[in-house]
C-alpha cells in the first residue's frame, strides 16, 4: 500500500505506509514493555508489603493477645496458614497457649532465649508468623526475624508485646522491634483515671505499687 504526498515542487510522490506501521508497532511494543515493568513493580511492591515486620505494642491489659487472636482468625478464615508463638516465660493461662482475658485461646509454639529464628523451624510452610509476648525476644532474635524471615524468606511477621516494664525501662525485644519493625501499631487502653494508659504498674501482695525489683 502507498500513500501519496505532495512535495514543495508540486509533484506527487509515493511514500510507503510501512514507515507509519513501524512507528505504530514501536509504540505498541513500548506500551507492552511499560505494562510489563509496571506489573513487575506491582508484584515487587506486593511481595515487599506482604513480608513486613509489624510490632503491636500496648500496656498491660491493653488487648494485645486479643488482637493477635483476632488476626489469626481473620487469616485462617481466608485460607492463610498461620503459626503462633509465645514466650516460655508466660504461663499465666497454661504453658504454650495464647489467651485473651475475654476468653478466646489458641495453642502456641514456645520460644526462649536459645531459639534460633530461621527456615529450619519449618516456617516455609506458613503464610504469616504471629508472636505474642515479643518483649521477651532478644535483640539478636529480632534481627534474625527481620533479616532471615522477613527479608530472606519474604515472610510476614507480626509481633505483639509490651514496650516498657513497670520501671519505665524498655524491654530488650521491644527496643529492637521499635528500631527494626517496618510498621508500628500502638494499641490504646485506659488508665483507672479514665485517660490513656502509657505506663505499666506492678502491684505487690499488700496492694501497694512496687517501683523496684526485676
Amino acid at each position: 500500500l502507498k500513500r501519496l504526498t505532495r512535495p514543495a515542487n508540486g509533484s506527487r510522490t509515493a511514500a510507503p505506509t510501512h514507515c507509519l506501521a513501524s512507528r505504530h508497532v514501536g509504540v505498541e511494543l513500548a506500551g507492552l514493555r511499560m505494562v510489563e515493568n509496571l506489573s513487575t513493580m506491582r508484584d515487587s511492591a506486593t511481595q515487599q508489603e506482604s513480608s513486613m515486620l509489624d510490632f503491636y505494642f500496648s500496656t498491660m491489659q491493653g488487648g494485645k493477645s486479643t488482637a493477635l487472636l483476632q488476626r489469626r482468625y481473620n487469616l485462617t478464615s481466608i485460607g492463610q496458614r498461620v503459626l503462633v508463638m509465645t514466650s516460655a516465660l508466660d504461663d499465666r493461662y497454661g504453658v504454650g497457649k495464647v489467651t485473651s482475658r475475654m476468653g478466646p485461646q489458641c495453642e502456641a509454639v514456645l520460644f526462649n532465649k536459645e531459639t534460633v529464628f530461621d527456615p529450619a523451624l519449618g516456617l516455609d510452610q506458613i503464610d504469616e508468623l504471629l508472636i505474642d509476648e515479643s518483649q521477651f525476644l532478644t535483640r539478636a532474635q529480632v534481627k534474625q526475624i527481620h533479616q532471615r524471615l522477613c527479608v530472606g524468606m519474604a515472610l510476614r511477621v507480626s509481633c505483639y508485646g509490651l514496650r516498657t516494664d513497670f520501671k519505665g525501662d524498655a524491654f530488650e525485644g521491644a527496643s529492637a522491634l521499635l528500631a527494626l519493625a517496618d510498621s508500628l501499631h500502638e494499641i490504646s487502653t485506659l488508665c483507672r483515671c479514665g485517660e490513656k494508659a502509657t505506663m505499666n504498674q506492678r502491684i505487690g501482695l499488700n496492694g501497694a505499687p512496687e517501683r523496684t525489683g526485676e
